[in-house]
């Protein structure tokens, strides 16, 4: 970890995909919201961050170890954690 926050290319190249990924989706998770006349339970940018946090360390698991996390748990648990936030539920 301090190798890779020590290397300021693949740090900023990160920081400003996610940046932009949470941007994105927060402004998607909002217009959700308003498209349904509700209020989000959390910020749309918390909730952008929530699902990106599950996204990577996912990935990472799966990574590391596809046989204990295969892909196919992907959309099982995004419905499991964020459908039940869905605005039109």
């Amino acid at each position: 970890l301090n190798d890779f926050r020590s290397a300021k290319l693949p740090r900023q190249i990160a920081a400003g995909f996610w940046s932009a990924n949470r941007a994105l989706s927060a402004q998607a998770i909002a217009g959700a919201y308003a498209g349904a006349s509700r209020k989000p339970p959390l910020a749309p940018e918390d909730l952008a961050t929530a699902m990106i946090a599950l996204d990577i360390g996912l990935a990472l698991q799966h990574f590391v170890d596809p046989d204990a996390v295969p892909l196919r748990t992907y959309p099982d648990l995004f419905e499991l954690l964020f459908g039940p936030l869905a605005p039109e539920r």
